[in-house]
């Protein structure tokens, strides 16, 4: 490790400790979600990529949402979300639409009316 990279991660350290949100950003591929994981293993991290997946966090814990538009939707349009919630171990996310009732599209997603909101 050269000096210039344990500058970066003492500087890391610093931020991660003062304060309660700290981006990395970096081009593609160049590590950041591997630095990240290394560097505080305890903290939640979210992938900017999957960025039109909305984050609810309450006392029941993290609940990932996506808004889709119309009355039905496919489950290959689904996938950002069914990958976010098993990449993260949660137990289910949810699917805000124009249907007109509240179903279960599969284990782990539930689609909720927006008028029921």
């Amino acid at each position: 490790m050269t000096g210039k990279n344990r500058n970066s991660i003492s500087h890391l350290h610093f931020l991660l400790g003062h304060f309660p949100v700290v981006a990395i950003i970096g081009p593609r591929q160049a590590g950041k979600t591997t630095l990240a994981k290394q560097i505080a293993p305890d903290w939640k991290y979210f992938d900017l990529e999957k960025a039109h997946i909305n984050i609810l966090e309450g006392f029941f814990g993290i609940v990932p949402i996506e808004i889709k538009y119309g009355a039905t939707v496919q489950m290959k349009k689904l996938t950002a979300l069914r990958e976010f919630v098993k990449e993260h171990k949660l137990l289910f996310g949810i699917v805000i639409n124009q249907s007109d009732h509240i179903t279960w599209l599969s284990e782990e997603i539930i689609q909720i009316p927006v008028g029921w909101i």
